[in-house]
């Protein structure tokens, strides 16, 4: 619908609506207080709105998102938020132009962040699309309260983290609860031995991790590499 529908006094489509509630999402926060600039989170918000849509989760009016349903990833919950982002995600970022640009890199955030400026969307959406488009043995983990709340492991990470489980003193990731979201340790990727994330693995094999944090939820996202 174009603006005249709105003169002759018609309804706006819901679509529009959404778009509209959404499209301001993130205006004037702080650079660096969140996922990624206002304009990639607002691109995401419309996108995820669209999900809502397109999998018919809310026929009727629509309610608007809280924020932290933007990091709910859990991909076993059936929960339509991680279904909303997970479409996002997918429509942004469409595998045909995104895993030709990870393949072949050493995983690393400082190339997610590079692909999420590209993209103009979050840094947990292009987190976890990595890990599932690079073919490597990667993990996306998401912290909060010094506990895993979610694992989103890549197609090749053959290990199991278990959700809830509290962060060791022997992860970097914990030092965003005891340092500081700024620790410059847990910022840079660090051999670790695997057992600081993976039930069951010995302290000899090591694992390799680089977490980032998310501001404005209070919580630490963390990438787990196997290099071997």
């Amino acid at each position: 619908m174009d603006a005249r529908g709105a003169r002759n006094g018609r309804r706006p489509s819901r679509l529009r609506r959404q778009i509209g509630s959404y499209a301001w999402r993130g205006a004037g926060k702080a650079a660096g207080q969140e996922d990624l600039s206002p304009p990639g989170k607002r691109r995401f918000a419309i996108a995820h709105e669209l999900g809502h849509l397109k999998l018919a989760h809310s026929p009727g009016e629509p309610s608007e998102c809280a924020e932290e349903e933007f990091l709910a990833w859990y991909n076993d919950q059936g929960d339509k938020e991680a279904e909303a982002n997970v479409f996002a995600a997918e429509l942004i970022m469409p595998e045909s132009l995104f895993a030709p640009r990870a393949a072949g890199t050493v995983p690393s955030f400082e190339i997610i962040e590079s692909l999420a400026s590209d993209f103009q969307t979050t840094l947990t959406a292009t987190a976890i699309r990595y890990v599932q488009l690079s073919g490597q043995k990667c993990a996306v983990v998401c912290s909060t309260n010094r506990k895993v709340s979610w694992v989103w492991p890549g197609r090749e990470f053959h290990h199991w983290i278990k959700r809830g489980r509290e962060l060791r003193a022997h992860s970097y990731a914990i030092d965003f609860f005891e340092r500081g979201p700024d620790a410059p340790e847990m910022r840079q990727m660090r051999e670790v031995p695997r057992d600081a994330w993976i039930d069951g693995e010995s302290m000899e094999d090591l694992v390799s991790e680089q977490s980032r944090a998310l501001y404005s939820y209070g919580s630490v996202i963390t990438l787990l590499w196997v290099n071997c």
